[in-house]
């Protein structure tokens, strides 16, 4: 499911957003999408103590991810390694 929502930025963030624009790394939405997700993961990493209870964790962001981008469980192992 994909919904709109609007976001208030600093100019130092609007830079931010315009340098990694010029670095190829996709729209605002792309960069926003993949800022979250990283803080996300990073955020499980210090949440879960045992690696198997924090693998599967990830793991299970990694496919909800994929779902939320419309990628397939064929193309989700594709682009994920």
């Amino acid at each position: 499911m994909v919904r709109q929502s609007s976001v208030h930025i600093t100019e130092a963030t609007d830079r931010q957003v315009t340098a990694l624009k010029a670095a190829g790394f996709g729209t605002f939405t792309d960069i926003v999408r993949t800022a979250i997700d990283r803080m996300y993961t990073e955020a499980a990493a210090r949440e879960f103590r045992d690696p198997q209870q924090q693998a599967a964790y990830i793991l299970e962001c990694e496919l909800l991810s994929d779902q939320d981008a419309g990628v397939g469980p064929a193309e989700a192992e594709t682009t994920t390694g």
